[in-house]
């Protein structure tokens, strides 16, 4: 027994560090355990929602028992900075923002153990954020057949690129000027700068770009337009001539989108063809025709003469180079008598030509000198009276020199064989003080307001022949009493009318008769002006615009935005002053200046 107790003793001896050492091992391997399962790598990192300043990143739970995530950013995928590490892990997504416009970045999520172990990290594919669209897109300076665009990068870096698109006809440019139907995107150096040459365009064409930018990883950002501009039209070509006893034919050819000819006296007004026929010539006289076009923007060519001889009286047509021999046909007849009641009625004349007019029991004869869709110069006698007529405003005169007014005239208008129309009345009671009618030295009426179709400008004529341009219509209607008063004329008889040296009208305070102010000062510009400004000169341009009816902001701000812009360009347009660019340069500012 003794032996045997011996024995148990020695197992007992084996087995007892046995047992101490398995005590100690499974608390230490169950920590360790736990501290490699706290610091589980998430997975499936990826990108999501990006922006021009900011990207989501998104990723998976790993599978451990981590305390928080830690998420970090690099722009070389090489060198990362912590952006937090204290992400819960109920979160698994993260999004950076601040960051730089079209940059690419990488970015990288791992587990912690809410002290000092990290696990590996989970990267996402790198990005980058996106381009703004380009900004300020415009076009201008404008040739027959080429056009320049200009655009801002609207704070993008230096490596974003752009493409130029034709939205006319839905082509691409390259950067050495190729139209291609692929886009091809460059950045600002290689397209040259921020304005780019637009060439080989079609002239007096509508035209409207658009500058597409887009990032590295080739995302466009929206699309910027441009206002439609036209290219210019060239000047009219290949004039000739086809004459006949009383009118000429001018013919030419051209590219325009409308015309205008005229002689000393007449014009077409703007039309689309490209041959026009003054008449009421004079037999065997010389004429010189001038021919101008404009595109759709209203900017005008140059002008093109050519001189044409109106047949002898009783003589056929010729082309203007030659004159093949023809029979000579009878002079034309002496016109009939034409005879309108006391009570009123109306004829037409041809110009030039004597007619002989009874109305009522008088009689007299009647020259239409000059006549226009707008005016008409005429002489009536017995005792000559010479009259302008402008349209649809009756005169009353005194035909007979006895010191009353005995017939009253009104101007109709071109019939529809373009022969002017007048009306005539007898003033047989009539007790009205004459007025002296003043010899022929102006173009348009004293005293009236006149303008010319299409041009919003109104002008007040000055005893002296001068205009001055009302600025506002609370200045007009100190004067007059609604836009009826005003009187359309053509444009090269208006713009024929000198400025006058008191410049712009200025608000009639009192209830004397119509007369101008007393000259006033008026605001001289001294800068150049541009889109973006905002200072005193800007709402001093905007005042001025608004009187001549370009500005129509309720406000004169002082801000050069886009309503000034087009507001310039139509003033621009008026004053035939071209580029048409909407930039306020030295011509532009001398218009101004001289209204």
């Amino acid at each position: 027994m003794s032996q045997f107790g011996s024995e148990d003793r020695g197992i007992e001896f084996l087995l007892k560090p046995f047992f101490i050492g398995l005590i100690i091992f499974i608390p230490v391997f169950l920590f360790f355990s736990y501290v490699f399962a706290a610091v589980e790598a998430p997975t499936g990192a990826a990108t999501g929602t990006i922006t021009t300043n900011s990207i989501q990143m998104t990723w998976a739970n790993g599978g451990g028992t981590e305390a928080d995530y830690v998420v970090e950013q690099s722009t070389d995928g090489t060198t990362f900075t912590i952006v937090s590490s204290t992400i819960a892990t109920t979160t698994l997504s993260y999004t950076f923002t601040g960051l730089s416009i079209n940059t690419q970045y990488t970015f990288r999520v791992g587990s912690t153990d809410g002290a000092a172990a990290t696990s590996t990290y989970s990267t996402t594919t790198a990005k980058y954020t996106y381009a703004n669209p380009a900004a300020s897109v415009s076009l201008g300076s404008a040739a027959t057949s080429s056009l320049a665009i200009t655009f801002g990068v609207n704070s993008n870096p230096a490596t974003t690129t752009y493409a130029i698109h034709n939205d006319t006809d839905g082509t691409y440019l390259t950067s050495t000027g190729v139209v291609t139907g692929t886009a091809y995107y460059y950045t600002t150096t290689t397209w040259g700068g921020t304005t780019v040459s637009l060439t080989g365009l079609t002239p007096s064409t509508a035209y409207e770009f658009s500058v597409i930018a887009r990032n590295g990883n080739g995302v466009i950002a929206a699309t910027t337009t441009a206002s439609e501009v036209s290219t210019l039209a060239n000047t009219p070509s290949s004039l000739s001539v086809t004459s006949a006893s009383d009118r000429i034919t001018v013919s030419w050819s051209g590219d325009a989108t409308a015309y205008y000819a005229s002689r000393t006296g007449a014009n077409s007004g703007w039309i689309s063809a490209t041959s026009y026929t003054f008449t009421g010539l004079t037999c065997g006289a010389s004429y010189t025709f001038t021919v101008i076009g404009k595109n759709g923007d209203d900017v005008e060519t140059s002008e093109a003469t050519v001189s044409g001889v109106a047949s002898a009286c009783g003589g056929g047509g010729s082309s203007g180079t030659s004159s093949p021999s023809t029979p000579s046909t009878p002079a034309t007849p002496a016109p009939a008598e034409t005879t309108i009641p006391a009570s009123g009625g109306s004829t037409s004349f041809a110009v030039n030509v004597s007619t002989p007019v009874t109305i009522g029991s008088t009689s007299h004869t009647v020259l239409v000198s000059s006549a226009t869709a707008s005016q008409a110069v005429v002489t009536i006698q017995s005792d000559p009276v010479t009259v302008i007529l402008a349209l649809n405003t009756a005169e009353e005169i005194d035909t007979d020199g006895d010191g009353e007014n005995d017939l009253k005239v009104t101007y109709l208008g071109l019939d529809a064989s373009d022969k002017p129309e007048i009306e005539f009345i007898s003033l047989t009671e009539s007790t009205t003080p004459v007025t002296p009618v003043p010899a022929v030295t102006c173009a348009l009426k004293s005293g009236k307001p006149y303008k010319y179709s299409s041009y919003p400008g109104v002008y007040y004529i000055t005893e002296g022949c001068t205009r001055r341009a009302f600025v506002s219509p609370q200045v007009f209607f100190s004067y007059f009493t609604s836009w009826a008063d005003v009187l359309l004329t053509e444009k090269n008889v208006l713009e024929g009318i000198s400025n006058d040296s008191a410049g712009f009208m200025t608000l009639k305070t009192n209830s004397s008769p119509v007369v101008p102010a007393a000259p006033s000062v008026h605001y001289q510009f001294k800068n150049n002006l541009w889109s973006g400004q905002i200072n005193v000169e800007v709402k001093e341009l905007q005042k001025v615009l608004r009187g001549l009816g370009y500005f129509t902001y309720p406000t004169d701000t002082g801000k050069f935005g886009a309503i000034t812009f087009e507001s310039v360009k139509k003033f621009q347009r008026a004053q035939q002053i071209t580029p048409v660019s909407g930039f306020v340069g030295p011509k532009t500012r001398a218009a101004l200046n001289s209204l």
